[in-house]
């Protein structure tokens, strides 16, 4: 009976220690969760059959003119054979995987594919999350993850993109492989391209499996975030999330959602660039890219883990649903505002699955709402 009573008070002990981690495991899981259609009239998906896998988008030239950059798998069956964050690493495909970038004009509604210039011939482009910054009003520097098979691990790729050209231009390459502080990349913000100093997420600690998906399993808070200056070089800023995935950065706060989470923190900067929490914001699904427009911090993701899991394994046969969620700037910025989450889209998967990324953009009298996903064909635009 005393054995049994331990055990017991164990167990209760465990549980009430581990109580917000469950409540929020099952919270994040879609278990029990009905997931509809909200503010998807007048939606359409554009440009399918050009469009794949466009996990990250970002707005540049933005107001009257805006025009999206998209960053896209040239074939996104590839990316069951090698995208480190699907934990895809059988480098034996022959040749060399060269992904896309398209610019959207949003008032004309043409697409043009964007071609590099500069870029080294025998180097792999696996695309994944990227930043945009304006350099002036005729030039645009991008910041790219870029998960090549050559090599020990990811490299950070910057471009320039002059306004109304058709190509990028491949300047230079940073890597942080090396010593493992770049080694699982997903997002990127930029501070200063005069500098080239900026922020990078790595969702997972560990590359390669096991240890790879036991983490993503047992929901372990390994992963982290870098820093690169050209004074300082790549160093490790943050640690302790539980997959880093998402980052942005507005006045002197830094934005990283966390997916496992399902929260968003804010962070200040300190001196020597690393991250001080100063707020947490929840949200009721996995989070993903953030966005920023007008004011407001658009966060899109995953309101069911379930089948989000299924989908990424299996798009041809799953569907996902997906959500974006917004909050105020000056709410997330401030020391007292307790921001709730404002759901603009939700979709069961009947019109896109798996959202990584969204944002809505006004236009004239207009609100266009842009969404795009980890693995489908096309984007969703919805015209309201």
């Amino acid at each position: 009976m005393k054995v049994l009573f331990l055990c017991l008070s164990s167990i209760v002990l465990l549980l009430s220690y581990y109580r917000d981690s469950i409540e929020s495991t099952i919270r994040l899981s879609g278990l029990f969760k009905t997931i509809k259609q909200f503010n998807t009239h007048n939606c359409t998906i554009k440009y399918p059959k050009e469009l794949q896998a466009c996990e990250d988008f970002q707005v540049i030239n933005s107001g009257a003119s805006p025009q999206i950059l998209f960053g896209c798998s040239t074939n996104m069956m590839q990316r069951y054979v090698w995208f480190p964050p699907f934990g895809a690493l059988d480098k034996s495909t022959p040749g060399i995987i060269r992904d896309s970038f398209y610019l959207y004009d949003v008032n004309s509604d043409q697409l043009t594919t964007l071609s590099l210039e500069g870029f080294p011939e025998s180097n792999d482009l696996v695309l994944h999350g990227f930043a945009a910054t304006k350099i002036d009003d005729d030039n645009h520097a991008l910041y790219v993850i870029n998960h090549r098979r050559q090599g020990n691990g990811d490299l950070i790729e910057k471009f320039i993109y002059k306004t109304g050209g058709v190509s990028l231009r491949h300047v230079e390459s940073f890597d942080g492989s090396d010593n493992g502080i770049v080694r699982t990349a997903n997002a990127i913000t930029v501070i200063d391209h005069k500098t080239d100093s900026f922020y990078v997420t790595n969702d997972h600690f560990y590359q390669t499996s096991p240890m790879h998906d036991l983490e993503l399993v047992l929901i372990r808070p390994w992963s982290f975030v870098s820093f690169y200056s050209k004074e300082t070089g790549f160093k490790i800023v943050k640690e302790g999330l539980h997959s880093a995935c998402g980052i942005n950065h507005v006045g002197d706060k830094v934005l990283v959602t966390a997916v496992q989470a399902g929260a968003m923190y804010v962070y200040d900067v300190n001196q020597d660039h690393t991250l001080k929490l100063f707020k947490k914001i929840d949200f009721d699904f996995l989070v993903d890219n953030i966005q920023i427009s007008d004011g407001l911090i658009y966060v899109a993701g995953h309101p069911s883990a379930l089948d989000f899991v299924k989908y990424v394994k299996n798009p041809r046969r799953y569907t996902a649903p997906s959500m974006v969620a917004r909050v105020p700037v000056d709410e997330a910025l401030s020391a007292t505002a307790r921001p709730i989450p404002e759901i603009v889209f939700s979709d069961p998967g009947a019109l896109i699955s798996g959202s990584s990324v969204g944002t809505i953009l006004k236009v004239g009298d207009s609100n266009i709402q842009f969404v795009s996903g980890v693995i489908n064909e096309g984007f969703l635009r919805c015209d309201q």
